[in-house]
């Protein structure tokens, strides 16, 4: 699905990044992390490539990563493009 232009994006593998930095710091499998976050193993895979992460997974994280600051991970919109001129 297309995002609405202007529509602030989530950088999910930067998010994934630090949430496997926790998980190690935590010394914890993907596995044990998945079961804390009650998701499946595979969305883990998924957020690793950059997939989706629905609002619900993403509250879950939050929590468990209390320092979370997402305002890091927001992917700004790109500059829109000058107005055009009206042709005189």
């Amino acid at each position: 699905m297309k995002k609405p232009d202007g529509a602030i994006q989530l950088d999910v593998a930067a998010l994934y990044a630090t949430l496997d930095a926790e998980r190690q710091l935590r010394e914890m499998t993907l596995e044990e992390v998945a079961d804390e976050l009650r998701i499946c193993y595979s969305t883990l895979a998924c957020w690793r490539r950059g997939g989706g992460m629905n609002a619900d997974a993403l509250v879950r994280l939050s929590l468990w990563l209390p320092r979370l600051d997402l305002r890091a991970y927001a992917r700004q919109p790109a500059d829109s493009p000058p107005a055009q001129r009206e042709a005189a």
